[in-house]
């Protein structure tokens, strides 16, 4: 077989199996992240579009098919960083660390199941 048909089909193959599953992401989404932390210690993280940094406690709105927010001690420590993601009010996802320059992470997607 001559070597571009050889590296090709495996590409096609992979491709037409990434439509199968769990079916195509859904509408856009609006969550409310809550970042909890001592006064003192700061963070930054990513919600949505905005990059966002603080020292204590704050909450973002953030609206996106696949929420995913990522967020990461700046001031290192064994303190806790804790992530809530509500969704109409009511909690989807909830992470914390206490790791001495600890990140955290919460996430959630809405999926339509077009699947075969």
């Amino acid at each position: 077989m001559p070597r571009p048909i050889r590296y090709l089909l495996p590409i096609i193959a992979v491709l037409a199996l990434a439509g199968c599953g769990a079916g195509k992401p859904g509408p856009p989404q609006t969550g409310m992240v809550t970042v909890t932390a001592p006064p003192g210690d700061c963070w930054i993280g990513e919600f949505g579009k905005i990059v966002g940094r603080g020292c204590g406690s704050k909450t973002y709105r953030v609206t996106m098919e696949l929420i995913d927010v990522p967020v990461q001690k700046k001031t290192p420590g064994n303190w806790t960083l804790e992530l809530t993601l509500r969704e109409a009010g009511k909690i989807v996802d909830q992470n914390h660390t206490t790791a001495f320059d600890g990140f955290a992470e919460v996430s959630a997607q809405t999926v339509s199941d077009t699947g075969f």
